[in-house]
């Protein structure tokens, strides 16, 4: 009993109400950033400059 109403308020806490519409907030990692960093560098170092922007 205890742990569905934990559970039910943190679900709770997570939504954001904006306007009657309620939003639920997504928290980014590292690798949402880095990954794409990463492959862009190799990318461009793999092949020339020119080569990877076209």
């Amino acid at each position: 009993m205890k742990l569905t109403k934990l559970k039910s308020k943190r679900l709770n806490d997570k939504t954001k109400k904006v306007k009657g519409v309620s939003v639920s907030l997504a928290i980014l990692g590292g690798g949402d950033v880095a990954f794409p960093l990463i492959f862009a560098g190799v990318v461009l170092r793999a092949f020339s400059f020119t080569h990877a922007i076209v």
